[in-house]
């Protein structure tokens, strides 16, 4: 073998080697950065679980105190009813009564003065709704009447 034959040998075995060296070099480089990242992306993720079961617990709580404040607020209305019975007048305990109680459910309720009922307005049938007030369907729609003075909404703004 001639002495450029070994030459060649060892220099292509060298510039492997430092090839070898600068390539594991930046593949050990990726793989820290990599595990950083999978570190980095595991303590986000504790992060996150940690905060959805304060978040679940704060509305979890705060619906256990609104179902408390409710029932507070019952027991007040009819402690409320009950010493208005006792201690007040007819009139007075009925202004005062408990909702659901036999005296606030009286007969007196009405309707919302936007309920017609009677007219088939809600149900979209215009030729219904003529014939039952004694007119002639014609087709068109009826144009809008004046409302009265002493309507309440004329009186806002």
């Amino acid at each position: 073998m001639t002495t450029n034959a070994i030459l060649i040998t060892v220099a292509g075995f060298l510039a492997g080697l430092l090839a070898g060296v600068a390539l594991g070099r930046n593949l050990a480089r990726r793989a820290g950065r990599r595990d950083r990242l999978t570190d980095q992306l595991r303590a986000r993720e504790e992060k996150l679980q940690i905060y959805e079961r304060q978040v679940e617990e704060h509305f979890s709580r705060a619906a256990a105190l609104a179902d408390e404040l409710g029932r507070a607020w019952q027991d007040l209305q009819h402690h409320l009813a009950g010493g208005a019975d006792q201690l007040a007048s007819t009139e007075l305990a009925r202004r005062f009564a408990a909702p659901g109680t036999a005296r606030s459910s009286g007969a007196d309720a009405q309707p919302p003065r936007d309920y017609a009922p009677s007219q088939n307005l809600l149900r979209g049938n215009p030729r219904a709704a003529a014939e039952q007030q004694g007119k002639a369907y014609t087709g068109t729609i009826a144009p809008l009447h004046r409302a009265s003075d002493d309507d309440p909404t004329l009186k806002v703004g």
